[in-house]
């Protein structure tokens, strides 16, 4: 995962979130999501294909958020905090 921001490029294992790899990387990334308000925080992507890890978001709404704490990239993916 590329930070459109800065260039840094994180690693984001298969057990690993999103949202826990931009939080250890020190960034501040709200999120409810650990109680159960899924939404509550969504950056968008810039490139890159999503894999989309939820049962809410209708296809057209697929299109642009990334929640971090269910969504991976399939491959490398930019994301825009």
């Amino acid at each position: 995962m590329k930070l459109a921001s800065d260039g840094r490029i994180l690693q984001v294992a298969a057990h690993d979130s999103a949202l826990d790899v931009l939080r250890r990387s020190g960034l501040a990334v709200p999120s409810s999501c650990e109680a159960g308000l899924f939404g509550s925080y969504d950056c968008g992507y810039v490139a890159g294909a999503v894999i989309h890890r939820d049962s809410l978001l209708s296809a057209a709404a697929r299109k642009q958020p990334f929640a971090p704490c269910i969504s991976s990239g399939c491959g490398r993916i930019v994301v825009d905090l």
